[in-house]
C-alpha cells in the first residue's frame, strides 16, 4: 500500500494533467494544509485527489477539513455539470469533514465565512466571476489562517496554459479593504 501511495504522490506532483495543477500538489507537501477552502470546484476528481494527498501528508493528525463554494445545481449550461449530491457523495468517501456551500463566492462566504474556520489552503478557480469575487474578498481575511496560502488560478494567456498565481497577505487585505460592500459602508 505505501509504494501505491508513494507511486500516485509522485504522479500527481510531477506528471498529471493539466501540469498547472501540479504547482498545487507540489505546494502541498511542503504546506501540509489540514483546513482548504475551495472556491469553485473544477473537477471533483481532482478535489479527491487533493484531499487524499492532504491527508497522506497530515500523518496522524485530525481529518482534513474541505469546504467547497460552488454553483453546484444552478450552474449556467456552459459550464460542466456538478450537482451537489453527487459531490458530497464523491467526497465523503475521502474521509475527511467535507462542508459543501452552495451559491456564488460571494453570497456563500457572507453566509458561513464566520463558521468555516481558519483555512490552511484557499484555492479560488478562474471560473469565479470578476464581480462576485470583487465582493467575495471583503469575506477572505475572517478565512484564512494567519500562515494561509491564497492561490488564485489565472486563465490561459496566449494560447498558454493556465497558472496559479499565489495572493500574499498584504494583497488579501487591500484586495478585502477595497471590496467593502455597500451595504457595510452605509452602517
Amino acid at each position: 500500500m505505501a509504494a501505491a501511495s508513494f507511486l500516485r504522490t509522485m504522479y500527481l506532483t510531477f506528471f498529471c494533467k493539466p501540469a498547472h495543477v501540479r504547482q498545487v500538489f507540489r505546494l502541498m507537501r511542503r504546506c501540509q494544509p489540514q483546513n482548504i477552502v475551495e472556491l469553485g470546484l473544477v473537477d471533483v476528481n481532482r478535489t479527491v485527489d487533493l484531499i487524499q494527498l492532504a491527508q497522506r501528508f497530515a500523518g496522524p493528525s485530525p481529518a482534513i477539513r474541505y469546504t467547497g463554494i460552488d454553483l453546484f445545481d444552478a450552474r449556467p449550461q456552459s459550464s460542466p455539470a456538478i450537482t451537489l449530491k453527487q459531490t458530497h457523495q464523491r467526497l465523503s468517501s475521502s474521509g475527511a469533514k467535507i462542508q459543501l456551500v452552495p451559491g456564488d463566492a460571494y453570497s456563500a462566504l457572507q453566509r458561513t465565512a464566520n463558521a468555516l474556520g481558519k483555512a490552511d489552503l484557499l484555492l479560488i478557480s478562474q471560473e469565479q466571476s470578476a464581480a462576485q469575487m470583487e465582493l467575495a474578498w471583503f469575506f477572505v481575511p475572517r478565512i484564512l489562517s494567519d500562515s494561509a496560502i491564497v492561490l488564485w488560478e489565472q486563465p490561459p494567456r496566449d494560447h498558454g496554459h493556465a497558472s496559479w498565481r499565489r495572493v500574499t497577505a498584504a494583497e488579501v487585505e487591500t484586495l478585502a479593504t477595497q471590496a467593502t460592500p455597500s451595504r457595510k459602508r452605509a452602517a
